[in-house]
């Protein structure tokens, strides 16, 4: 008896759990568009859906953070986005300048235990 081909195209159906899983571990870090996940095909529309009220929900709560701030400092949505630019850009030289003194130390240690060796 010859085993039964099964049909490339064939519908993979996915538990609830299964597609609950998906779901969450798309929301744990959305970097790709959940709709075309492979294996959920058939699920396209579903997962599109649920992608695009996500980030809704997402834009209100970001929206609702960014109009809180400005209320706080009295000043426009642009301001505390360009504020927060800076802010962000002011952490990372603050960690580039941390880094760049741990380096020295380590180089002038060196240094001195060299120096001591002549």
């Amino acid at each position: 008896m010859m085993p039964q081909l099964i049909d490339q195209e064939e519908v993979i159906h996915h538990t609830q759990e299964e597609i609950e899983y998906l779901k969450g571990n798309w929301r744990s870090d959305p970097c790709w568009d959940i709709e075309n996940t492979e294996g959920f095909e058939h699920y396209h529309d579903e997962l599109l859906a649920y992608r695009k009220e996500y980030e809704a929900k997402e834009e209100q709560k970001e929206m609702a953070r960014l109009y809180a701030r400005a209320d706080d400092l009295n000043c426009s949505i642009d301001l505390i986005r360009y504020i927060e630019q800076l802010e962000y850009k002011n952490e990372r030289l603050e960690k580039s300048i941390d880094r760049n003194i741990e380096n020295l130390r380590a180089l002038v240690t060196d240094l001195g235990n060299r120096i001591k060796k002549l």
